[in-house]
């Protein structure tokens, strides 16, 4: 016997056995009891209540934090510390001691939601290189000759390394 099928035979035992014998108590057959006096005070079924997640995290320094698999930048005064997290299907706030430091949407696992002044102003192109600017579609680069750099391996090893290459597309 599945869940389906269980639920199925208690429905067809409440309606037709249960609910049609008159019971002892109230000398009348509880179904029509129900449809007279109760149905009608019924109310909605409320929808489900959305469990927050409550967690302490560290800020690492990367000016970020990890919750379920996703990145999330808080204000750089805070590197280093921990911070305590209240996460809901629609936001994650994250307090210190007690005081709201910062409000974010909530991301999917694998994504990130990085606020531009949350970085030190040298940091902020860095860290938001990867993210998809409107209206910015390509920014030209000067790459330099690998023999010219002093870290530079072998020349001629390295492909993007090629003198020459002036207009390398990066996503921003």
């Amino acid at each position: 016997m599945d869940l389906a099928d269980a639920q199925t035979r208690v429905e067809t035992w409440c309606t037709a056995i249960a609910g049609q014998r008159v019971h002892g108590t109230i000398q009348a057959r509880p179904i029509e009891v129900f449809a007279q006096h109760e149905a009608g005070a019924l109310l909605v079924v409320p929808p489900p209540y959305d469990v927050p997640i409550l967690k302490t995290v560290k800020v690492h320094r990367d000016y970020h934090i990890e919750i379920a698999r996703a990145l999330y930048s808080a204000p750089k005064d805070y590197i280093g510390q921990y911070l305590d997290v209240r996460v809901d299907s629609g936001l994650v706030k994250l307090f210190n001691r007690g005081q709201l430091v910062k409000v974010h949407p909530r991301q999917r696992p694998g994504g990130r939601f990085t606020d531009p002044g949350d970085l030190p102003a040298a940091k902020v192109g860095y860290a938001m290189r990867d993210l998809v600017v409107p209206g910015v579609r390509y920014q030209s680069v000067k790459i330099e000759r690998a023999a010219d750099h002093p870290t530079a391996g072998p020349a001629g090893r390295w492909p993007a390394a090629r003198a020459g290459v002036d207009q390398a597309p990066l996503a921003l």
